[in-house]
């Protein structure tokens, strides 16, 4: 291929391309079950529904609201959300791409289209995600930290709305606030001045962040006086202790890929943007390890920027060893892709209760006794039901209940005692208030019908429902999802006992 259509193709061919490949496996790929329970909440809202009280979603309202955009359009003009979220984040990432390529365009004229497939093609099943979402928005800052890196003085109007929507990010979940700082400080020392400490878009993010917060706190008081506390108590504790990932291969090769990447540009024009791209990952891998879930899409911004910061170095190498480690830096970081990878598989298997409900049902309520989010959503959406439960699942009772098996302290087991009085309680509560048409119940691993049937009051509210149909999944789909039996209220129109089925 000639240098002259390779220059063509850096410059406008691989960039479509590369948009063209994202938007093919868009139509393919559903997005995460997650964001279908977000996408829930927002529509809640929209009907009047309070938030962290009538129903109660664990991530700041951030988390929530970046999806509302979407609900919104969908509640205006009857456009599925999902699909329209998806063309907003296309759009999003794309415009976003474009931004950081063109303040970092001196470096090399793959920039551009090395940035699309890192933020369109290879969030694979992260897509959508929060982390996706938060890195859309950091990374024109990103962009600016580079320039400064380099040298030069960003333009106000441009520090400024690229301040206002990094900002937006540690509102979706507070540890993305460390890639900025981690950024900002390697550009502080390599300048060998703590101003840079201060850059006036990091400044502008940090002002963001606390007017959110504020807000927050006054309009939405509910969760950080009433989740946070459920949090502490029963999320937090169960995360992953930390030799689980210092030890693991994932950790390895994020460690191997960043030395091949240092050794690659010490002498490389590219320095500045892998400089700042390299300390943005370290602190978005930070944010992975106090998470201590090890899900790929926590991982999914450190491995970004690795990459981005190992491609872009290649392409700029000038000496055989910068080539040499480059591409070692390349390989590792693709590995590491690979390795932290949750490529889409499909819907979730519950398709086939989908056609029983419909035909029982139009526009059911609905809610689930289950382990995991995932039966409900996107059951509810398929349906074109709308949820009826507090939470998404009963994680509470099962946090509560693994932490319990450690044995620990009388105050710990008395708070933890606590919690699994109040799951129980609200059940009760939105099985007897709201009457849900369906209620979907967990069959795999935790025995949710002895678990019904244990408390005298939840058996009693059980009792009016009649089993309508099971769900099958593969062997595959068992290993992650949870298998569930729907049950149907008995006195919906045209519901007789004997119609159902066991």
């Amino acid at each position: 291929m000639s240098p002259a259509i390779l220059r063509y193709l850096s410059k406008r061919g691989w960039p479509l391309a590369v948009i063209a490949l994202a938007v093919l496996i868009r139509l393919f790929a559903p997005l995460d079950p997650n964001i279908d329970w977000l996408i829930s909440n927002n529509r809640a809202f929209l009907h009047g529904v309070a938030l962290y009280h009538d129903i109660v979603e664990t991530n700041p309202p951030m988390a929530v609201f970046i999806y509302l955009p979407a609900t919104l359009i969908e509640h205006w003009t009857g456009w599925a959300a999902a699909p329209v979220f998806t063309v907003m984040v296309l759009l999003a990432g794309t415009a976003s791409a474009i931004f950081f390529s063109r303040s970092v365009e001196a470096c090399s004229r793959w920039t551009l289209p090395v940035t699309l497939f890192v933020v369109l093609v290879a969030p694979l099943s992260a897509f959508g995600e929060r982390e996706h979402v938060a890195l859309i928005l950091m990374l024109p800052l990103f962009g600016l930290l580079i320039r400064r890196a380099a040298g030069e003085a960003p333009d106000w109007p441009a520090i400024i709305v690229v301040g206002l929507l990094a900002g937006i990010a540690p509102m979706i979940k507070p540890y993305f606030a460390l890639g900025i700082i981690t950024a900002c400080l390697w550009l502080a020392v390599r300048r060998r001045d703590a101003r840079f400490l201060f850059a006036p878009e990091a400044v502008i993010a940090a002002a963001m962040t606390l007017a959110i917060a504020a807000m927050v706190w006054l309009y939405l008081p509910a969760y950080p006086r009433e989740v946070l506390p459920l949090l502490m108590d029963v999320y937090a504790p169960l995360r992953r202790p930390l030799t689980d990932f210092i030890f693991s291969t994932n950790v390895r090769v994020s460690v191997l890929s960043a030395l091949m990447l240092w050794l690659a540009m010490r002498g490389a024009t590219i320095k500045p943007t892998a400089g700042v791209l390299l300390a943005g990952a370290g602190g978005f891998f930070i944010a992975f390890l106090i998470q201590g879930r090890g899900w790929p899409y926590h991982a999914y911004p450190a491995v970004a920027l690795l990459m981005m910061a190992a491609i872009l170095t290649l392409f700029s190498a000038k000496t055989t060893s910068e080539k040499i480690y480059s591409w070692w830096a390349v390989g590792a970081v693709l590995l590491n892709l690979v390795t932290y990878a949750d490529f889409p598989g499909g819907d979730y298997g519950g398709v086939r209760l989908v056609a029983p409900i419909r035909a029982e049902v139009t526009a059911p309520t609905i809610m689930s006794i289950t382990s995991d989010l995932t039966p409900g959503h996107p059951i509810t959406t398929d349906v074109g039901g709308s949820w009826a439960g507090t939470y998404a699942s009963r994680w509470i009772t099962v946090n509560a209940g693994k932490l319990l098996a450690r044995h620990p302290d009388a105050e710990t087991r008395a708070r933890l005692e606590n919690w699994l009085v109040y799951d129980r309680r609200v059940i009760n509560h939105d099985l007897a208030t709201r009457r849900p048409d369906i209620v979907l119940v967990g069959i795999g691993g935790y025995d949710w019908r002895k678990w019904i049937a244990a408390d005298i009051e939840t058996a009693r509210l059980m009792a009016d429902y009649w089993p309508l149909a099971a769900d099958t999944l593969t062997p595959a789909q068992k290993r992650k999802y949870e298998p569930v039996m729907a049950y149907i209220r008995k006195d919906l129109p045209n519901r007789h006992p004997d119609q159902h089925t066991q």
